[in-house]
């Protein structure tokens, strides 16, 4: 039988009317077996009785942070309510023995706590002066991970460190070199000139040579090392796997007699023969250098009159294949991309698979490589894995036969998708990681990627993402609809639902279920059942009503349905439910349109004041019948008369009088603003400088929520914004994080509360 737990407040509410019921407030004996049954209720002078005392602990609420989040710092400030049910002093809201901080008697509270990789599941007790306690007061999850975003990968910037079951990727633009575990998808900062990773104390990793352009990247295991070429400091970079230590391997001429350098292009190690093989030179004369370890002389190999066949144009990619004494390298031409094999003993070049410019034809089947970016190879079966960044395209080439075969990505020319996944956006490095799976990095994704050799599949790494499900593409708006957020996402064409208790996504609507075109902007208007969604704007701009528990769609107004001006480029709206009107900003009239719900019939609210100039939020301030609008155009936050349409400025410099009321830069670019009429202020979304601002509406006065001092992973593209009163925290969508955050008003610490672990790009800009 399946146990059943009670309450302890149904438990003492069952035993109240237990007593009642046997005749409770008389006293005696009990006849049949002369038990005395005097009852023991209190009750006042009056003969009221009295419920008994229920001993109940305090009950504490937590604020911040939301039920589920994930950060990337090694810290979070922990805030939340308490109150006692019986109205006793509070003495203590606690965890690991930490009592939270409070100068209000715990009707507020916070608490920093230190956090650790992974999952941090953070159980608070409460503790009243009559010591009643409950130990499991309140609970929130927080996953905590190192999230150092790859921000520009090198071409040929990856290699399989199999022992240790990790990729190594090195960072042009960071300067750094990191470690994926290709398990877990954990990120670990390995090397860094600046610091990179919270969670190894905000230092850099490792010391010595400060890396300009870092790329392709060579594993030297047998010493603890990997070795990558920096052509800006004319160096082969050696880093230290145990340490991060950066040491110059080799620099440019330096040392040593014989052919010289003229632009180093990618460098290898060849320790069998104690020596260093080098790709040099410039576009359409390229040449093959060695340079002895021990006498630092420089030998030409091939190139420049040195060995016979075509001459290398733009190659910077290359492995050894120390089996058959040769060079493999791919080449970049005018014609197409060719992989070749490079004599090591006399320095004849030979096409083995594609375009042979010399005798104008293409050695063996297949599509063509249009830009490779990676090389790889395999001596075991004899073939090339090749990266090709012009056509997002993994390629496995046989040189033997120099057949060339798609293994995912884009069929080149026919643009048939080989594999399922998410899409490549700028692949720039591949690896054999088995017998049946590749790694590959992609300059748009802050994770590895791998992929099945069989079916060309393509998945993520594992572990750093919030909530399950299909990812956002540019989203461009959202809103509350109970405890799941609806998304309009323009590039997916998609309507989401984001579940707000565990940041799981779903797909509510898209273009092959329904009329949706490329939506923009959403509005729940909940109270009758419906949320409205503006599509379609670049070509013919519609509102629609989507149906709350069907999810049917309905046009209501476009250019001819509903009477009225039409629309030219609507951004966003807001549902008026006193005058039961839907307010559509346009930015390129520029106008507010009002929206008759039922009819589709369009209006205008016109009057006086300053002019729009690309009008693109609007919110609703019931305390005085006006309408907030943001102007992205001219960084104005105006406010109009919702009567009349008469406008002012609130926040920035007016237009007609050019007197600046705040600032007048900081609202420059903004898409976004909301209304907390309790606090007299508005919250503007900014693009320009990637945060979210504070404006007070009483006096202009504009403060970055930066200032709060919070901490975060960065907020890159806010695009949308929703207030929670009850909680003291914004939920801010984020176009180019592809995610929902979580923002504490009042120490500005920001978590993720649904991301699929893609990495920020302007998606807007």
């Amino acid at each position: 039988m399946k146990q059943i737990i009670l309450p302890i407040r149904l438990l003492v509410m069952l035993s109240t009317l237990f007593i009642y019921a046997c005749g409770g407030g008389g006293s005696g004996t009990d006849e049949s077996s002369g038990t005395d049954t005097t009852d023991t209720t209190d009750t006042t002078d009056s003969g009221v009785v009295q419920p008994p005392v229920e001993n109940l602990a305090p009950i504490a609420r937590i604020q911040f942070p939301p039920e589920v989040s994930l950060t990337d710092q090694n810290t979070i400030t922990v805030t939340g309510t308490a109150e006692d049910p019986e109205g006793d002093e509070i003495t203590a809201v606690s965890i690991f023995g930490i009592d939270a901080v409070s100068d209000d008697g715990f009707a507020t509270w916070q608490l920093d706590l230190d956090l650790e990789l992974g999952e941090n599941r953070l159980v608070f007790e409460t503790e009243d002066a009559q010591g009643n306690t409950d130990p499991t007061a309140a609970t929130v999850t927080v996953f905590a991970r190192s999230l150092p975003f790859l921000s520009n990968p090198g071409n040929g910037g990856s290699t399989i460190d199999a022992a240790n079951n990790r990729a190594l990727v090195i960072d042009g633009a960071l300067n750094a070199l990191f470690a994926l575990d290709l398990s877990t998808g954990e990120r670990t900062v390995i090397s860094s000139r600046f610091p990179l990773d919270n969670f190894s104390n905000q230092e850099a990793v490792g010391s010595g040579v400060n890396m300009r352009l870092p790329r392709y990247l060579i594993l030297d295991s047998p010493n603890n090392r990997v070795l990558t070429t920096d052509p800006l400091i004319d160096s082969l970079v050696a880093i230290d796997t145990n340490t991060g230590e950066r040491s110059t391997f080799y620099k440019e001429n330096v040392g040593g007699s014989g052919t010289s350098f003229n632009s180093m292009r990618a460098g290898l190690l060849d320790a069998a023969k104690n020596r260093l093989l080098f790709l040099d030179g410039f576009l359409n004369n390229v040449r093959l250098l060695a340079v002895d370890l021990d006498t630092r002389n420089r030998t030409l190999l091939s190139g420049s009159g040195t060995g016979t066949g075509p001459g290398l144009h733009s190659t910077n990619l290359m492995q050894l294949d120390a089996a058959n004494n040769r060079l493999i390298v791919v080449d970049n031409t005018n014609d197409g991309g060719a992989v070749l094999a490079i004599d090591l003993s006399n320095g004849n070049r030979q096409v083995l698979s594609g375009a042979n410019i010399d005798t104008d034809t293409v050695i063996g089947a297949g599509p063509e490589i249009a830009g490779p970016v990676s090389m790889e190879f395999d001596p075991t079966t004899n073939q090339a894995l090749i990266g090709d960044g012009g056509s997002n395209t993994v390629f496995l080439v046989d040189l033997d036969t120099g057949e060339r075969t798609v293994v995912s990505g884009i069929f080149p020319k026919t643009g048939g998708i080989v594999g399922a996944g998410p899409d490549f956006i700028r692949l720039t490095s591949v690896n054999f990681m088995d017998n049946n799976q590749i790694f590959a990095v992609d300059d748009d994704l802050e994770t590895g990627m791998i992929i099945d050799i069989t079916t060309g599949n393509r998945q993520l790494l594992p572990n750093n993402s919030i909530g399950d499900g299909p990812r956002l593409e540019t989203p461009r708006s959202f809103a509350l609809n109970g405890e799941r957020l609806l998304v309009a996402d323009s590039e997916a064409n998609q309507v989401f639902a984001i579940d707000n208790s565990n940041g799981d996504r779903s797909v509510v609507l898209d273009d092959h279920n329904s009329i949706l075109n490329i939506p923009h902007a959403i509005e729940v208007d909940a109270a009758n059942n419906r949320a409205f969604i503006i599509d379609s704007v670049d070509t013919s701009p519609r509102v629609l009503t989507m149906d709350l528990e069907t999810n049917a769609l309905t046009v209501i107004s476009t250019s001819g349905t509903g009477s009225g001006l039409d629309f030219d480029r609507p951004e966003a709206m807001v549902f008026d439910q006193t005058s039961n009107r839907l307010l559509v900003i346009d930015s390129a009239i520029p106008a507010i349109f009002t929206v008759d719900p039922e009819t589709g019939e369009r209006g205008l609210i016109t009057g006086p004041g300053p002019g729009f100039e690309q009008p693109r939020g609007i919110a609703i301030n019931t305390l005085d019948n006006s309408l907030l609008v943001m102007d992205g155009g001219q960084g104005v936050l105006f406010s109009v008369d919702a009567d009349t349409g008469e406008r002012r400025v609130i926040s920035g410099k007016n237009p007609d009088t050019d007197e600046v009321i705040g600032d007048e830069f900081n609202l420059e670019d903004s898409y976004s603003v909301i209304f907390d009429e309790a606090n007299q202020r508005a919250f503007v979304a900014n693009l320009e400088g990637s945060e979210i601002f504070e404006v007070d509406i009483l006096t202009g006065e504009q403060t970055s929520l930066d200032t709060l001092g919070g901490t975060g992973p960065d907020i890159k593209e806010p695009i949308d914004l929703i207030l929670g009163i009850e909680n003291n925290r914004l939920l801010a969508l984020d176009s180019a994080f592809r995610a929902v955050f979580s923002i504490n008003l009042s120490t500005g610490d920001h978590v993720l509360t649904s991301w699929s672990e893609v990495s920020p790009q302007n998606n807007l800009n």
